[in-house]
C-alpha cells in the first residue's frame, strides 16, 4: 500500500465510520486484530470498534467531523479532526482530537487516540458525561 492509499484508508475511516456512522466500513478498514491504545476504552477488533461508535454515537444528533490535518509516513497516518453535534440537550457541540493510525495491507491495525475530553464534559454537563462514560465502558464489558 502507498501512502496516498494509507491517507485514503484515514479519511474512510473518519468520514464514512465516524461522521456518517456507517458501521459497515468498519469491517473494510479496522484490522481483525485491531488494537486501540486507549487508557479508558481499549478496543480489540472491528466488532468493538462498531459497539463503541454505536454507543457514543447515540448521545448526540446529528454528528459531524470534518477533517483538521491528515499527515501519513510509511504505515501510520495522523489525524487531526473536529467534530460538531447536537447535544440531546438541545445546545450544539464541539470538540477536537487527534487519532494516530497505523495501517497495514489497507487496514488500520492500531490507533492511539486523544480527544478534549474536558470541553465534552463541559459541554454536555458532569453528570450526562460520567452517564456516556458509563454507558461506553458497559457495551464493552458486555461482549
Amino acid at each position: 500500500m502507498t501512502i496516498e492509499d494509507n491517507r485514503n484508508v484515514a479519511q474512510q475511516w473518519l468520514m464514512d465510520l465516524w461522521s456518517k456512522g456507517n458501521l459497515d466500513i468498519a469491517d473494510k478498514v479496522v484490522a481483525t486484530d485491531y488494537t486501540r491504545h486507549d487508557r479508558e476504552f481499549p478496543l480489540k477488533g472491528p466488532e468493538a470498534y462498531k459497539r463503541f461508535i454505536k454507543t457514543f454515537r447515540e448521545f448526540f444528533i446529528d454528528m459531524e467531523f470534518a477533517e483538521d490535518h491528515i499527515v501519513a509516513e510509511g504505515e501510520k497516518v495522523f489525524v487531526r479532526w473536529k467534530a460538531r453535534a447536537f447535544l440531546k440537550n438541545g445546545k450544539q457541540g464541539e470538540i477536537s482530537g487527534t487519532d494516530l493510525l497505523r495501517i497495514v495491507d489497507g487496514k488500520i491495525v492500531e490507533s492511539w487516540p486523544l480527544f478534549d475530553a474536558l470541553s465534552l464534559m463541559r459541554q454536555m454537563g458532569l453528570l450526562r458525561f460520567l452517564f456516556l462514560v458509563r454507558k461506553l465502558k458497559k457495551s464493552l464489558a458486555e461482549h
